[in-house]
């Protein structure tokens, strides 16, 4: 989700033009993926990772995490 998130945001500021006139967009993106999540929980949705192999969901997963880390070189060189 951090990565989803930081893309929104991002998306939203180069639309809008700064943080401030994108909130909305921002806002209301997050609203609308958390509506979505308590829908599939109420719908049971889980239940189906259960078909999805352990290597899909472990590349997935290493896949964000070296996403995560890229996106936190250049504040970590100072850039």
């Amino acid at each position: 989700m951090t990565v989803v998130s930081a893309m929104v945001i991002a998306s939203a500021i180069e639309i809008s033009g700064s943080l401030e006139a994108g909130m909305g967009i921002i806002i209301g993106s997050f609203l609308l993926a958390g509506g979505f999540q308590i829908l599939f929980g109420l719908v049971k949705i889980g239940k189906y990772i259960k078909y999805i192999p352990y290597p899909v969901l472990s590349g997935f997963m290493t896949g964000i995490g070296a996403i995560i880390i890229l996106f936190q070189l250049y504040p970590f060189h100072g850039a």
